[in-house]
Protein backbone atom coordinates (compact mmCIF):
# COMPACT_ATOMS: atom_id res chain seq x y z
CA UNK A 1 0.00 0.00 0.00
CA UNK A 2 1.60 2.99 -0.55
CA UNK A 3 1.30 6.16 1.69
CA UNK A 4 -2.16 4.70 2.09
CA UNK A 5 7.00 -18.83 12.39
CA UNK A 6 9.54 -19.88 9.91
CA UNK A 7 9.05 -23.39 10.59
CA UNK A 8 10.95 -24.78 14.11
CA UNK A 9 13.82 -26.75 13.45
CA UNK A 10 13.15 -30.05 14.98
CA UNK A 11 15.74 -31.19 17.44
CA UNK A 12 17.64 -33.98 16.60
CA UNK A 13 16.80 -37.40 18.53
CA UNK A 14 19.21 -37.92 20.81
CA UNK A 15 20.16 -41.72 21.85
CA UNK A 16 22.68 -43.52 24.74
CA UNK A 17 24.82 -45.68 23.04
CA UNK A 18 24.54 -48.42 26.16
CA UNK A 19 20.46 -47.80 25.93
CA UNK A 20 20.52 -48.70 22.03
CA UNK A 21 23.26 -51.90 22.41
CA UNK A 22 20.65 -53.59 24.80
CA UNK A 23 17.70 -52.84 22.37
CA UNK A 24 19.39 -54.19 19.42
CA UNK A 25 20.63 -57.55 21.69
CA UNK A 26 16.92 -57.65 23.22
CA UNK A 27 15.70 -57.45 19.24
CA UNK A 28 18.05 -59.96 18.46
CA UNK A 29 16.45 -62.84 21.01
CA UNK A 30 13.12 -61.80 19.59
CA UNK A 31 10.66 -64.30 17.11
CA UNK A 32 10.47 -62.94 13.37
CA UNK A 33 6.81 -62.99 13.71
CA UNK A 34 7.79 -60.77 17.05
CA UNK A 35 9.97 -57.99 15.00
CA UNK A 36 7.04 -58.29 12.39
CA UNK A 37 4.36 -56.93 14.43
CA UNK A 38 6.00 -53.41 14.94
CA UNK A 39 4.50 -50.77 14.43
CA UNK A 40 5.10 -49.26 11.10
CA UNK A 41 5.51 -45.51 11.14
CA UNK A 42 2.96 -44.34 7.68
CA UNK A 43 3.50 -40.87 5.60
CA UNK A 44 1.16 -38.54 5.85
CA UNK A 45 -1.13 -37.74 3.61
CA UNK A 46 -0.40 -34.85 1.75
CA UNK A 47 -1.43 -32.93 -1.31
CA UNK A 48 0.33 -30.09 -2.49
CA UNK A 49 -1.81 -27.95 -5.27
CA UNK A 50 -0.61 -24.62 -6.83
CA UNK A 51 -3.26 -21.79 -6.47
CA UNK A 52 -3.34 -18.49 -7.59
CA UNK A 53 -5.73 -15.30 -7.46
CA UNK A 54 -6.08 -12.17 -9.45
CA UNK A 55 -6.47 -8.64 -8.14
CA UNK A 56 -8.49 -5.55 -9.61
CA UNK A 57 -5.22 -4.22 -10.74
CA UNK A 58 -4.77 -7.64 -13.23
CA UNK A 59 -1.83 -8.70 -11.12
CA UNK A 60 -1.96 -12.22 -10.95
CA UNK A 61 0.03 -14.18 -7.93
CA UNK A 62 0.72 -18.05 -7.60
CA UNK A 63 1.22 -19.74 -4.06
CA UNK A 64 1.21 -23.43 -2.85
CA UNK A 65 -1.94 -24.76 -0.84
CA UNK A 66 -0.33 -28.00 1.38
CA UNK A 67 -3.32 -29.93 2.75
CA UNK A 68 -1.73 -32.54 5.51
CA UNK A 69 -5.09 -34.24 6.00
CA UNK A 70 -3.57 -36.81 8.99
CA UNK A 71 -2.38 -33.92 11.09
CA UNK A 72 -5.26 -31.53 9.68
CA UNK A 73 -3.56 -28.86 8.89
CA UNK A 74 -3.24 -26.24 5.99
CA UNK A 75 -0.13 -24.19 4.58
CA UNK A 76 -0.01 -21.74 2.10
CA UNK A 77 3.68 -21.56 1.26
CA UNK A 78 5.72 -18.62 -0.66
CA UNK A 79 9.09 -18.87 -1.83
CA UNK A 80 10.78 -15.36 -2.22
CA UNK A 81 13.83 -14.73 -3.61
CA UNK A 82 15.17 -11.74 -1.37
CA UNK A 83 16.85 -8.75 -3.34
CA UNK A 84 19.44 -6.45 -1.22
CA UNK A 85 18.87 -2.66 -2.16
CA UNK A 86 19.64 0.00 -0.52
CA UNK A 87 22.00 0.73 2.33
CA UNK A 88 22.00 -1.62 5.38
CA UNK A 89 24.98 -1.83 7.70
CA UNK A 90 25.63 -5.53 6.80
CA UNK A 91 24.46 -8.83 5.23
CA UNK A 92 23.22 -9.40 9.33
CA UNK A 93 21.23 -6.10 8.85
CA UNK A 94 19.51 -7.43 5.74
CA UNK A 95 18.83 -10.42 7.48
CA UNK A 96 17.05 -8.73 10.24
CA UNK A 97 14.99 -6.50 8.15
CA UNK A 98 13.90 -9.50 6.18
CA UNK A 99 12.79 -11.69 9.27
CA UNK A 100 11.26 -8.12 10.85
CA UNK A 101 9.20 -8.34 7.79
CA UNK A 102 8.47 -12.10 7.69
CA UNK A 103 7.18 -11.63 11.76
CA UNK A 104 4.90 -8.64 10.62
CA UNK A 105 3.37 -11.10 7.93
CA UNK A 106 3.11 -14.13 10.58
CA UNK A 107 1.50 -12.13 12.98
CA UNK A 108 -1.40 -11.36 10.69
CA UNK A 109 -2.15 -14.16 8.83
CA UNK A 110 -1.23 -17.15 10.92
CA UNK A 111 -3.73 -19.34 12.45
CA UNK A 112 -6.90 -16.82 12.37
CA UNK A 113 -9.26 -18.87 10.32
CA UNK A 114 -9.46 -22.73 9.85
CA UNK A 115 -11.47 -24.34 7.46
CA UNK A 116 -14.12 -26.73 8.29
CA UNK A 117 -15.74 -29.30 6.78
CA UNK A 118 -19.06 -30.88 8.03
CA UNK A 119 -20.25 -34.58 6.47
CA UNK A 120 -23.40 -33.79 4.52
CA UNK A 121 -23.51 -37.31 2.51
CA UNK A 122 -24.10 -40.69 4.23
CA UNK A 123 -21.06 -42.52 2.74
CA UNK A 124 -18.93 -39.66 4.64
CA UNK A 125 -17.17 -40.16 7.71
CA UNK A 126 -19.49 -38.30 10.49
CA UNK A 127 -16.85 -36.50 11.99
CA UNK A 128 -16.11 -32.77 11.37
CA UNK A 129 -12.78 -32.08 9.85
CA UNK A 130 -11.74 -28.87 11.28
CA UNK A 131 -8.04 -27.49 9.48
CA UNK A 132 -6.05 -24.47 10.68
CA UNK A 133 -4.27 -22.35 8.15
CA UNK A 134 -1.23 -21.36 9.08
CA UNK A 135 1.97 -19.73 6.56
CA UNK A 136 5.65 -20.06 5.58
CA UNK A 137 7.39 -17.71 3.50
CA UNK A 138 10.62 -19.28 2.78
CA UNK A 139 13.43 -17.95 0.85
CA UNK A 140 14.30 -19.60 -2.67
CA UNK A 141 16.34 -18.19 -5.67
CA UNK A 142 13.65 -19.18 -8.06
CA UNK A 143 10.83 -17.70 -5.76
CA UNK A 144 8.84 -14.53 -5.99
CA UNK A 145 11.04 -11.71 -5.92
CA UNK A 146 10.95 -9.56 -3.31
CA UNK A 147 13.42 -6.39 -3.41
CA UNK A 148 14.30 -5.28 0.09
CA UNK A 149 15.07 -1.32 0.54
CA UNK A 150 17.47 -0.33 3.18
CA UNK A 151 18.47 2.61 4.69
CA UNK A 152 16.98 6.07 3.59
CA UNK A 153 15.32 7.96 1.02
CA UNK A 154 12.60 5.89 1.60
CA UNK A 155 9.55 4.85 -0.22
CA UNK A 156 6.40 3.17 -0.45
CA UNK A 157 6.04 -0.62 -0.13
CA UNK A 158 4.30 -2.80 -3.12
CA UNK A 159 3.73 -5.38 -4.81
CA UNK A 160 3.09 -6.36 -8.45
CA UNK A 161 3.04 -9.66 -9.99
CA UNK A 162 6.39 -9.37 -11.52
CA UNK A 163 7.73 -8.55 -8.45
CA UNK A 164 7.77 -6.20 -4.85
CA UNK A 165 8.82 -4.03 -2.84
CA UNK A 166 9.39 -3.41 0.87
CA UNK A 167 11.46 -0.54 2.04
CA UNK A 168 12.78 -0.07 5.73
CA UNK A 169 11.65 3.64 5.63
CA UNK A 170 8.42 5.34 4.33
CA UNK A 171 8.79 8.29 1.38
CA UNK A 172 9.32 11.45 4.77
CA UNK A 173 11.89 8.76 6.46
CA UNK A 174 9.90 7.74 9.41
CA UNK A 175 10.49 3.43 10.10
CA UNK A 176 7.74 1.57 7.91
CA UNK A 177 5.39 -0.10 10.21
CA UNK A 178 4.86 -4.12 10.41
CA UNK A 179 1.09 -3.50 9.54
CA UNK A 180 2.37 -2.12 5.54
CA UNK A 181 4.25 -5.29 5.33
CA UNK A 182 1.59 -7.43 6.52
CA UNK A 183 -0.66 -5.17 4.06
CA UNK A 184 1.67 -6.37 1.10
CA UNK A 185 1.51 -9.52 1.93
CA UNK A 186 -1.73 -9.98 1.45
CA UNK A 187 -1.32 -9.05 -2.66
CA UNK A 188 1.70 -11.61 -2.38
CA UNK A 189 0.17 -14.30 -0.39
CA UNK A 190 -3.26 -14.31 -0.65
CA UNK A 191 -3.54 -12.30 -4.15
CA UNK A 192 -5.98 -10.27 -2.33
CA UNK A 193 -7.01 -6.75 -4.12
CA UNK A 194 -6.72 -3.32 -2.23
CA UNK A 195 -10.05 -2.01 -0.53
CA UNK A 196 -8.83 1.77 -0.47
CA UNK A 197 -10.14 4.52 -3.19
CA UNK A 198 -7.97 4.70 -6.20
CA UNK A 199 -9.11 6.97 -8.66
CA UNK A 200 -7.46 4.82 -11.27
CA UNK A 201 -9.37 2.27 -9.92
CA UNK A 202 -13.49 3.65 -10.30
CA UNK A 203 -15.23 0.28 -10.12
CA UNK A 204 -13.33 -0.94 -7.16
CA UNK A 205 -14.86 -2.40 -4.21
CA UNK A 206 -14.36 -0.47 -1.00
CA UNK A 207 -14.49 -1.33 2.40
CA UNK A 208 -15.08 0.25 5.70
CA UNK A 209 -14.91 -2.68 8.00
CA UNK A 210 -11.68 -2.51 9.36
CA UNK A 211 -10.09 -4.61 6.52
CA UNK A 212 -6.23 -4.58 6.74
CA UNK A 213 -6.96 -4.16 2.62
CA UNK A 214 -8.37 -0.96 3.36
CA UNK A 215 -7.61 2.10 4.37
CA UNK A 216 -6.07 1.37 8.00
CA UNK A 217 -4.76 4.53 8.59
CA UNK A 218 -8.41 5.96 8.79
CA UNK A 219 -10.24 3.36 9.46
CA UNK A 220 -7.65 1.93 12.68
CA UNK A 221 -4.39 0.39 12.71
CA UNK A 222 -5.18 -1.00 15.56
CA UNK A 223 -8.48 -2.96 14.26
CA UNK A 224 -7.03 -3.57 11.00
CA UNK A 225 -7.65 -7.52 9.92
CA UNK A 226 -7.85 -9.84 7.21
CA UNK A 227 -11.30 -10.77 6.90
CA UNK A 228 -13.08 -14.27 5.58
CA UNK A 229 -13.44 -12.85 2.22
CA UNK A 230 -9.76 -13.42 1.34
CA UNK A 231 -9.50 -16.75 2.23
CA UNK A 232 -12.56 -17.87 0.35
CA UNK A 233 -10.24 -19.22 -2.65
CA UNK A 234 -8.30 -21.60 -0.46
CA UNK A 235 -11.78 -22.89 1.21
CA UNK A 236 -12.79 -23.55 -2.65
CA UNK A 237 -9.83 -25.54 -3.48
CA UNK A 238 -9.69 -27.46 -0.08
CA UNK A 239 -13.65 -28.64 -0.69
CA UNK A 240 -12.35 -30.31 -3.76
CA UNK A 241 -10.20 -32.68 -1.49
CA UNK A 242 -13.69 -33.66 1.12
CA UNK A 243 -16.16 -35.13 -1.88
CA UNK A 244 -19.56 -35.47 0.60
CA UNK A 245 -18.53 -32.37 2.61
CA UNK A 246 -19.53 -29.07 2.92
CA UNK A 247 -16.84 -26.67 3.97
CA UNK A 248 -16.56 -22.92 5.02
CA UNK A 249 -14.42 -20.49 6.77
CA UNK A 250 -14.32 -20.07 10.72
CA UNK A 251 -12.43 -17.94 12.69
CA UNK A 252 -9.96 -19.70 15.14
Amino acid sequence: MRSPQEPVDRPAATQDRLGSSRRESDAATRSPRSRETRSVQREDDVTTTSISETTDTGNKYTQELVLNKTKARLTVRLAVNWVKEGTFADDDAFKKFIRKVKTAAYGYLDNKFKVVCTPTAEAAPKEVIELPIDFIIFDMDSGYTIRAHGGKPGSGSAMAEAGGDVYEYRADDTLEEGITYAHEFGHAILGASDEYANPAMPDRVLTNDHSIMANYFTQGKTEAEFKARHFQHIVTEVAKAFAGYTCGLREM
